[in-house]
C-alpha cells in the first residue's frame, strides 16, 4: 500500500506540475499561428470520414481533436489551475466543432462552454509541439514514436530466449488492429503511446531483482497516465497487452507456478492499474469542486450513468427511434468484434456472429488438434487476460456501442492472446511429434 501510495502520489503531483508549467510558459500568442494552420486543416475535413472508402474501421475522429485544440487554445496562464480544471472552450452550436474551432482562433470569441471532467493531460505534449508544428505534423510525429517505442520493444522481444514467437504475434495484433489508423487521430494515439511505454518498461524491468516491487508501480504510474492523456477510447490497453507480455515472459523464465497464482498476479496489478485510473478521475473532479464552487462531480457521475446504462438512438437526434437494452450491450460487443473484420459499406449482426462463429471453428480446430494438457493453465490466464476489453464492452455498453470504429482497438490484446496460444500449442505438438 505505501508503494501504491508513493507512486500514485508522485505521478500525480508531477503530471499537474508539468501541465500548469506548460500553461504557464506557453501563453496563447506562441501558438497562436499553428493552430490557425490547424484549425484550417481540420475545417476542409469531414468530423468522421473513412480513411479507406466504407471502411468502417478506418474512421477518423476530427471531432474530438478539434475540441481538444480548442481547449488548448483557451488555457489561460493568469489562472493555470483554475484553466486546467475548468477546461473552457468556445462552442457555437448552430456551427460544427471544427468551424467552431476556426472561429475561435481567427475571431476570439470568448470561451463559453467546459470540458471539466477529463484532465486532457495530451495538452502537455501538444501544446509545445504546436509552437512550431500542425495537428497534421503532431499527428504523424506521436504515430512514429509510438511506432518506434513497439519496434524497440519487439527487438527486445526477440532477444530473450523462446520470446520470438510472441513477438511475431504482437507484430501481427497491430496490424489486424491498423494501428496507422493512429496517424489519423490525436484521440487515438494517446492510449498506445502509454501502452507501448509500459510495454517497454515491463521488458526492461524483467531483467532486474526485486522486479515484484518495481512492476507495482509501473502499472500504477501507468493508470495514472492513461486516465491523464486518454480520451476514454482504448483505456485497457496499457495494462491488458504489458500484462499479457508479463505472463509470457512467466512462463519462459519458469516463474510461471499455477493458473491460479498468475491470476492472483493478473488480479493484483489490474486492482493497482484501475484504482489508479479510477483516483486519477477523483482527484480531477474533487479539486474542480474545491476550485470552482461547482457540482463538477456530479455533473462527472452523470457522465459515467451515460456511457453505461444511457440510451443509445438509431438517428442523430433524442426524437430518433431508441434501441432496446439487449441490442446495446450486444451491439457493443459485435460492433467492436466486426472491425477486426474487412468489411466494407455495411456491418450486420448476422454477418459478424457467422464470420466470428467460424473464426472460432478454426481457432479451436486447431487448438484441439495440437493441444498440449501442459499449456492448458497458461492458455486459462491468457484468455482471462484476453477477455478484459469484452468486459469493457459490456460495462461502458454506452460507448462502446456509439464509438466502436475506434474501441475496437483494444480488442488488440484479444488477437494476441488467440495467435500466441496457437503457436505454442502447434510448436510443443510437432516438437513432441519430433522427438517421438
Amino acid at each position: 500500500m505505501k508503494r501504491f501510495i508513493i507512486s500514485f502520489l508522485s505521478s500525480f503531483v508531477i503530471y499537474l506540475s508539468l501541465f500548469v508549467l506548460v500553461v504557464w510558459l506557453i501563453p496563447q500568442k506562441d501558438i497562436k499561428e499553428q493552430t490557425k494552420n490547424s484549425a484550417e486543416y481540420l475545417n476542409d475535413l469531414e468530423l468522421f470520414p473513412n480513411i479507406k472508402d466504407g471502411m468502417f474501421n478506418t474512421k477518423q475522429d476530427n471531432y474530438a481533436d478539434s475540441i481538444l485544440l480548442n481547449i488548448l487554445y483557451y488555457l489561460d496562464l493568469s489562472e493555470p489551475i483554475i484553466s486546467i480544471l475548468e477546461s473552457r472552450y468556445y462552442r457555437d452550436f448552430e456551427l460544427e466543432v471544427n468551424e467552431n474551432l476556426l472561429k475561435a482562433v481567427s475571431v476570439n470569441p470568448t470561451s463559453n462552454l467546459e470540458y471539466s471532467r477529463y484532465w486532457h493531460g495530451s495538452i502537455v505534449i501538444i501544446r509545445p509541439l504546436l509552437i512550431l508544428m500542425n495537428i497534421k505534423q503532431i499527428r504523424s510525429l506521436l504515430f512514429f514514436t509510438v511506432v518506434i517505442i513497439l519496434a524497440i520493444c519487439i527487438a527486445l522481444l526477440f532477444k530473450i530466449k523462446k520470446m520470438k514467437g510472441y513477438a511475431w504475434c504482437l507484430l501481427v495484433g497491430c496490424i489486424v488492429i491498423k494501428i496507422w489508423m493512429l496517424a489519423y487521430s490525436l484521440e487515438y494515439v494517446m492510449s498506445f503511446l502509454i501502452m507501448s511505454v509500459t510495454l517497454l518498461a515491463v521488458l526492461i524491468n524483467h531483467s532486474y531483482k526485486n522486479k515484484e516491487d518495481i512492476t507495482s508501480s509501473i502499472f500504477v504510474v501507468a493508470g495514472v497516465s492513461t486516465c491523464f492523456v486518454d480520451f476514454l477510447t482504448t483505456e485497457t490497453l496499457p495494462f491488458t497487452v504489458p500484462m499479457l507480455t508479463l505472463i509470457i515472459l512467466s512462463s519462459k523464465d519458469g516463474t510461471f507456478i499455477s493458473c491460479s497464482s498468475s491470476l492472483k498476479k493478473v488480479i493484483k496489478y489490474g486492482i493497482e492499474f484501475g484504482l489508479s485510473y479510477t483516483l486519477m478521475f477523483l482527484a480531477k473532479w474533487l479539486l474542480g469542486a474545491l476550485f470552482l464552487g461547482s457540482n463538477i462531480l456530479k455533473d462527472a457521475l452523470s457522465s459515467v450513468m451515460e456511457r453505461t446504462v444511457g440510451e443509445v438512438h438509431i438517428g442523430q437526434t433524442s426524437l430518433s427511434p431508441r434501441i432496446t437494452t439487449f441490442q446495446k450491450i450486444s451491439g457493443a460487443i459485435w460492433r467492436n468484434i466486426g472491425c477486426l473484420y474487412p468489411f466494407k459499406n455495411s456491418i450486420s449482426l448476422k454477418m459478424v456472429v457467422l464470420i466470428f462463429i467460424i473464426t472460432c471453428l478454426f481457432i479451436f480446430s486447431f487448438i484441439y488438434l495440437f493441444h498440449i494438457n501442459y499449456y492448458l493453465e497458461l492458455g486459462l490466464v491468457i484468455g482471462f487476460i484476453s477477455l478484459i476489453p469484452i468486459l469493457r464492452f459490456l460495462i461502458l455498453s454506452n460507448h462502446s456501442y456509439i464509438h466502436y470504429f475506434f474501441t475496437y482497438r483494444s480488442l488488440l490484446v484479444f488477437v494476441i492472446g488467440i495467435l500466441y496460444y496457437i503457436w505454442i500449442c502447434c510448436k510443443g505438438y510437432f516438437i513432441r511429434r519430433s522427438d517421438d
